[in-house]
């Protein structure tokens, strides 16, 4: 039932929060008088173990973060809390890849996103658009007819999710030395529609081209 303090400060006062030190039957602490099972805390930042909820805080001041390094590869990666962005560094070449803001938005190679998702990539000007896209998406499956990457695009319909409309990429063929494929675009029950330039909203969306669900193409009309 008894206890070790050890207190440094200048004024020797037990409850100085940065010297202060104490180790009892249940608790260890360093910098702070009082608090959760084991803290340490000094200098405006510090560790607390919380067994209660379950959770580890780390706090700082610019900013906290945990860091975690490989020695003998010399690589330094952290998860850190910087002004209410949650972010996955790069500490080596100090660079945020992955960030996640108070609201949830996720912005890969950039620290502000304003979308949901949203992607920041220097491209190279004037290269092939498959040598360094943006995002890349695969198919893992062997080699066959059919195989590709999509992308579909769903909102509420009703009591749940439905899909509208969606853009696939796939090979026509089977064969494993051809490159032959193709670029889909479909639309449910509504047909596709093409436009030129940024109509003003949706309900003003009037398309240059359109290929209606019996298969007739249109252009300049609807």
């Amino acid at each position: 039932g008894g206890s070790l303090r050890v207190d440094m400060g200048a004024d020797h006062d037990t409850t100085d929060e940065y010297y202060y030190f104490e180790v009892n039957q249940d608790d260890l602490r360093i910098g702070t008088p009082s608090g959760e099972r084991i803290e340490i805390f000094g200098g405006g930042g510090g560790i607390r173990l919380k067994p209660a909820d379950g959770t580890v805080e780390i706090r700082g001041n610019s900013p906290a973060m945990l860091k975690l390094t490989d020695p003998a590869a010399g690589d330094s990666f952290g998860l850190r809390n910087n002004a209410g962005v949650l972010s996955l560094r790069n500490v080596t070449d100090s660079r945020d890849d992955i960030s996640i803001d108070g609201i949830g938005n996720v912005g890969i190679g950039t620290n502000a996103p304003t979308q949901r998702v949203e992607i920041v990539k220097a491209t190279i000007a004037n290269d092939a658009p498959w040598t360094h896209p943006c995002m890349t998406m695969r198919d893992s499956r062997a080699t066959a007819l059919g195989v590709g990457g999509g992308v579909i695009f769903e909102g509420l319909w009703d009591s749940g999710y439905s899909t509208f409309g969606g853009i696939r990429g796939h090979k026509l063929n089977a064969t494993g030395s051809s490159h032959l494929g193709s670029l889909d675009i479909f639309a449910r029950s509504g047909g596709v529609r093409i436009r030129g330039d940024e109509p003003t909203d949706i309900d003003s969306f009037v398309p240059h081209l359109i290929v209606d669900t019996g298969g007739n193409v249109g252009i300049g009309t609807t």
